[in-house]
């Protein structure tokens, strides 16, 4: 079996990999950087790599022998050392964040699809196990749609920010909280299969160290609130993000619509009695949802699928589910069509929906049926008998 040739630049961070790639049976380390000799040697001695495999330039390290490089450097290096590892035909592995601009993003981006190499963030909370059980749970329809999640980070790193010996200030003590958000928001993003596409955030402002009189200080608390938009058909087409557009939603969790991005021109508030109606209605969905995967479960183990009760009758139903997995050509045959809005508008509503809606052109409902996939749907039909 051929091994995966890695290099890993940046060993403060890097070096807690070292278990990592050691213990895999398909990797093996061939080259590290560092501008510390210290590290190098000491990270270096633990690889057992002889000297040629240690760079203490970049430039050097980034033609070694190598298939993939782990960027592990500080994060306003990340773009630079990214960018120039794809170039040299690399394959990168990258500390979160990626950037820490619009523009240096698109850096990034841009190199991937010119180089055809393969680049990944590296945000580790994401494959925690427990994560990983959560989006099993979510993905079961157990907790039924999931609208709102949220998330907190809380890291005392004073001793990160300044060199408490020498009063140097590291590279992290101008850096907003709200830049380094991946460890709460990446998880929550996988756990419901959706991206983000609006953001705003609040700060609680500056803190000010005594001992640190020639800094203004550091900010120590940041909010962030978040918009995401998925077109959902089926089970099928999950990943066709959209823009978030004033009246499309109520934010039920904040209060700061005039600055808010998204409701700047808002749509006015709805009544207090409506917004109760709803929370409760919202509450009894999902709980009918969990006990109806439950009574499904249970007639399918019934002959005919069929059961009585004392009080009910029960029965089975099977109905026809579509399924789309060519999410760019539904997106294309929607707004062909004039139907995209009236697919995606709606948080809850299904392209799915569209199949059996008259309004539409027969034409539109035939091409997305060419595009779907049938399968089986359940449905439970209840009846109470008569005493």
């Amino acid at each position: 079996m051929k091994k995966w040739k890695i290099g890993i630049v940046g060993l403060s961070r890097g070096k807690g990999f070292v278990n990592v790639f050691s213990s895999h049976p398909e990797v093996e380390v061939t080259a590290l950087c560092d501008i510390d000799e210290k590290k190098l040697e000491e990270v270096g001695n633990v690889f057992k790599l002889p000297d040629s495999a240690r760079f203490s330039k970049f430039n050097d390290f980034v033609n070694a022998d190598t298939d993939m490089v782990m960027v592990a450097t500080p994060i306003p290096l990340h773009t630079e050392h990214t960018v120039k590892s794809l170039e040299a035909g690399k394959h990168v592995l990258c500390e979160q964040t990626v950037a820490y601009t619009v523009e240096e993003c698109s850096r990034v981006v841009d190199a991937v699809k010119r180089t055809g190499r393969t680049y990944m963030m590296g945000e580790n909370y994401c494959y925690f196990h427990y994560v990983r059980e959560w989006k099993k749970v979510v993905e079961s329809g157990k907790l039924g749609e999931i609208v709102y999640a949220e998330g907190e980070y809380i890291h005392e790193i004073v001793s990160l920010l300044v060199n408490e010996k020498t009063g140097e200030f590291f590279w992290r003590h101008e850096r907003p909280p709200i830049w380094y958000c991946a460890h709460t928001l990446g998880p929550i993003l996988m756990v419901m299969n959706d991206r983000v596409v609006k953001g705003c955030g609040l700060t609680s402002g500056f803190k000010a160290f005594p001992q640190y009189k020639d800094h203004p200080g550091f900010l120590d608390f940041e909010i962030g609130l978040f918009w995401e938009r998925v077109l959902r058909a089926a089970d099928g087409v999950k990943e066709g993000r959209f823009p978030a557009r004033p009246g499309d939603f109520q934010c039920r969790f904040c209060d700061f619509r005039s600055s808010c991005p998204v409701h700047a021109e808002a749509s006015p508030r709805a009544s207090e009695g409506l917004e109760a109606l709803a929370a409760e209605y919202e509450a009894a969905r999902g709980k009918a949802e969990a006990v109806k995967i439950k009574l499904v479960a249970a007639l399918k183990a019934m002959p005919g699928g069929a059961a009585e009760t004392g009080s009910f009758s029960l029965k089975l139903r099977k109905g026809p589910r579509w399924n789309f997995r060519d999410r760019e050509a539904v997106k294309s045959l929607l707004r062909a069509h004039g139907c995209y809005d009236r697919a995606c508008a709606p948080l809850l509503s299904r392209v799915a929906d569209l199949l059996d809606d008259e309004s539409l052109p027969e034409e539109a409902r035939r091409a997305l049926r060419e595009l779907a996939e049938p399968s089986e749907s359940f449905d439970v039909e209840l009846k109470r008998r008569r005493e």
